[in-house]
């Protein structure tokens, strides 16, 4: 009577490259959803100028801003938020959704959080950077991000259970 021997391997001898790199992706696309769920939202609250650092606008930008009075032929949203003027910027950042990954290698992959909002990218007649105050992190969030990350990372390559790699017939 023949008999049938098969070779499993399990935990991460079982985890071949592309797991690996499939892994990293996974857990870099859960890491930058986390980003626009959770970090994006508050760079368009009160405290962001406080906690980003956020260049100091003139008192004219302030006024203007606030009675709604139109620049540009921009009429603005009546709110006292830095980076919001007529609030359509803000609209199309918060709308975006979308995470860019690139995994070079099963320990290294980067991910693009992709804000589209291109009235940021001049400064205009303000001359402040908005958008890299838009992309401005602070220490703690970069731990978070990090952290995260990590833990995403482990919880996918925990579910790589078994892999056939041979049998033997006998």
């Amino acid at each position: 009577m023949p008999v049938r021997i098969d070779y499993y391997e399990s935990g991460l001898g079982a985890a071949t490259k592309r797991d690996m790199q499939s892994a990293m992706r996974s857990a870099l696309i859960e890491v930058g959803h986390a980003h626009h769920r959770d970090i994006k939202p508050r760079k368009f609250k009160r405290s962001a100028a406080t906690r980003y650092n956020y260049d100091i606008r003139g008192r004219g930008y302030i006024v203007a801003k606030i009675r709604r009075k139109t620049i540009d032929g921009v009429k603005a949203a009546g709110e006292g938020l830095d980076l919001v003027f007529s609030g359509r910027s803000r609209a199309s950042v918060m709308g975006s959704r979308k995470v860019d990954t690139f995994v070079n290698s099963a320990e290294r992959g980067r991910a693009e959080v992709i804000m589209p909002a291109p009235t940021l990218n001049f400064p205009g007649w303000t001359g402040i950077d908005m958008r890299g105050e838009l992309e401005r992190t602070i220490p703690s969030e970069e731990k978070e991000v990090f952290d995260r990350g990590r833990v995403a990372y482990a919880k996918r390559l925990d579910r790589i259970k078994r892999r056939k790699v041979g049998s033997h017939k006998g």
